[in-house]
């Protein structure tokens, strides 16, 4: 792990985690989080898990069940796991339209406060569009001066943002490695990284010891 990167704390659902990749799941949680969860969880034997705290193509903000939550950060402790939360699929900080930034960004720092409850160790969220053609870069400046004002809330034992930048439509970025490495560079200290993938689905490796820094 690069020196630059911080380490997850070891909060309640991060388990003890190792260089060995994990196998998760984004989880089923129809009846709540833990009663719907936790079951699905250990019949898939999955070594880390994903969750939407919301509706995924939605705007709406949850408060949660208080009793749901309990349950689940505590048996991810108990089964030694660490959980991620997935931020909704609209969110688009590049986004040309203010009424879309504005939403994401309340999104994003939702599902933050989110992870924190559960003890969770990231929030996924896709690097967006550009959208046009023509403005790639102002994109990229306003992801940056919106975004971190955002980390710069999230406590040290918080979760950590992960960046996707494998999704989104129109010009999406970062296309190529030497921009993930521009990308990531201001979020450094202030507890963000470029994931790979989405760090819990069905077959695909956790990046929760992978963590790159520019």
């Amino acid at each position: 792990m690069p020196p630059t990167a911080r380490k997850l704390a070891p909060g309640p659902c991060n388990g003890a985690l190792s260089a060995v990749p994990r196998i998760g799941a984004q989880i089923q949680i129809k009846g709540g989080l833990a009663r719907g969860g936790l079951p699905y969880t250990d019949a898939v034997e999955a070594k880390a898990v994903q969750v939407f705290v919301g509706n995924p193509r939605g705007w709406k903000l949850t408060a949660g069940d208080p009793a749901q939550d309990a349950l689940f950060t505590a048996g991810c402790a108990e089964r030694g796991i660490p959980s991620f939360i997935h931020t909704p699929y609209l969110v688009n900080v590049g986004s040309p339209t203010e009424a879309t930034v504005d939403q994401s960004i309340t999104s994003i720092a939702h599902n933050l406060r989110r992870g924190a409850e559960l003890g969770c160790s990231g929030v996924v969220v896709h690097a967006g569009s550009a959208v046009g053609e023509d403005r790639y870069e102002a994109a990229l400046r306003q992801l940056h001066e919106r975004l971190l004002p955002v980390l710069d809330t999230i406590p040290d034992d918080g979760p950590r943002l992960l960046i996707e930048p494998t999704a989104g439509g129109g010009k999406r970025w970062p296309p190529r490695s030497r921009t993930s490495a521009r990308t990531s560079r201001p979020w450094r200290t202030t507890r963000s990284s470029v994931s790979a993938s989405t760090p819990a689905t069905p077959g695909r490796p956790v990046t929760t010891s992978r963590w790159r820094a520019a």
